[in-house]
């Protein structure tokens, strides 16, 4: 019985330790930007989410600070980026227009949502 016991104790504190390593990794790393997504952005969003774009834009997501926003804020935009992207405010409209390579397809958003 205190084999047993000691078994499960060595267990949870192995598991404990191991997701804690798990999620400081993760941080570490951060959301990565998958090739397909940065290929995306560069064509569809740094023309204004950059530190060269517009400042109301750049204020809600820089993507050239991107690795310098905490693990907590990357996901938080990346699920931002889908919501806008998926309802079709971004790219603007009006960007599209004069710009219209920076449209995208279905399956482009299909690529943010997996993000």
């Amino acid at each position: 019985m205190k084999n047993f016991l000691l078994t499960g104790v060595f267990t949870l504190i192995f598991c404990l330790f191991y997701g804690f390593i798990i999620s400081a990794q993760q941080q570490e790393k951060g959301k990565a930007l998958t090739k397909d997504v940065s290929q995306i952005i560069n064509r569809s969003c740094v023309a204004c989410h950059s530190d060269k774009g517009n400042g109301m834009a750049k204020m809600k997501v820089n993507f050239d600070k991107w690795q310098s926003y905490s693990y907590e804020k990357q996901v938080k935009l990346a699920q931002k980026c889908y919501q806008e992207v998926s309802k079709g405010g971004m790219p603007p409209k009006g960007f599209i227009k004069s710009n219209p390579g920076a449209a995208l397809s279905p399956e482009e958003i299909d690529i943010f949502r997996n993000w």
